[in-house]
């Protein structure tokens, strides 16, 4: 027979035991907070996992009670970033980029005859959209080319309202009786400007 004394120290045993027996400090996750984070938890106390702004959790539990044998369980919880819409493609351009992920920014650049008609960059946000509206590669032009004196246009077709895209070509030749210096063809540049104009004496 277990005397009173045995009996009572058993038990005080048994309480040292279980009170002993706290949970650790959490695991850290990537791009995630644990609520609240102390060194040990008594058991009983929960915790909770949030994800960083710009993130999503997927899968795994965030919410976790520590139990009576001091072991968290396995946290499988994942914290990844958001993904901002497609934007991959500009007409008459390019599109540099490595992901379209949050925090990651991605560049426009125009072919040689456009030129950027908006922002040379975008950076995808916590909300997972781009902050700034994608660019458009608007054409380059060059206006009506100036006609040397004693020249006249021999060969000219504008593109529209009298403007020439880039590539475009004019020619010239000069009056009778004028002798032509220099190239009788002139070009539409990148920079919107003609090449150098001939001269007839």
């Amino acid at each position: 027979m277990i005397s009173l004394g045995r009996f009572l120290f058993s038990i005080f045993l048994c309480h040292v035991a279980t009170a002993g027996r706290t949970c650790p400090k959490p695991d850290v996750l990537p791009f995630a907070t644990v609520v609240p984070l102390k060194e040990s938890y008594d058991p009983g106390e929960q915790i909770v996992y949030s994800c960083h702004a710009g993130y999503v959790s997927r899968g795994g539990m965030r919410r976790f009670t520590c139990p009576l044998t001091g072991l968290w369980p396995i946290n499988t919880l994942r914290c990844t970033p958001r993904v901002c819409p497609f934007a991959g493609i500009l007409e008459n351009g390019a599109v540099r980029y490595t992901t379209f992920e949050y925090p990651n920014t991605i560049s426009f650049a125009c072919n040689t005859g456009f030129y950027l008609n908006g922002s040379s960059s975008a950076r995808c946000t916590e909300e997972g959209k781009w902050n700034v509206d994608p660019p458009v590669c608007t054409p380059v032009t060059c206006p009506l080319p100036s006609i040397p004196k004693f020249a006249t246009l021999s060969d000219y077709k504008p593109f529209a309202k009298n403007h020439s895209l880039y590539g475009n070509k004019a020619v010239f030749e000069c009056l009778p009786h004028y002798a032509m210096f220099g190239n009788d063809t002139i070009t539409c540049t990148a920079h919107g400007n003609w090449t150098t104009l001939p001269e007839c004496r």
